[in-house]
């Protein structure tokens, strides 16, 4: 959208479009991605939220909003980061449902010479010597 304003109207208008025919929402980010001047960020935003008005619209970014960009104020959620813990938590969990098996056992191996391996332990080693562990401790070395 920075690098080509002059077709905003239009990729705003077949997302819409899109978000109605399916009942999606959209999700706009990175806000600081958007064109740095202030006015022509604000131009851009606010023919995007016109276009989208009455649809689930979801903005991500460093940038925090500025209400000169639409006339409906949103709803502004500040997300922080997950820990190192939770994120290994994450993981986990998709495994585990990847593989579908039930619980991840930690055990595998990337490649037949075993250049990257996962122990039952949580840590995760590669080739290299590196070593990353998910303890509550959380640490990295490599």
């Amino acid at each position: 959208l920075a690098r080509r304003p002059g077709d905003v109207p239009e990729l705003a208008r077949v997302a819409a479009l899109e978000a109605r025919l399916t009942g999606a929402g959209i999700v706009l980010g990175p806000l600081q991605a958007l064109p740095a001047e202030p006015a022509e960020r604000a131009r851009t935003l606010r023919t995007l939220c016109t276009a989208l008005r009455g649809i689930p619209l979801l903005t991500h970014g460093t940038v925090g909003w500025d209400p000169a960009w639409a006339t409906d104020t949103p709803v502004v959620l500040t997300v922080p980061a997950p820990s190192p813990e939770r994120q290994a938590a994450r993981w986990r969990h998709a495994l585990e449902r990847a593989a579908g098996d039930g619980p991840f056992d930690g055990s595998i191996s990337d490649s037949a010479d075993g250049s990257i391996s996962d122990s039952a332990d949580g840590s995760i080693s590669d080739s290299d010597g590196g070593s990353m562990s998910d303890s509550a401790g959380g640490s990295a070395t490599g």
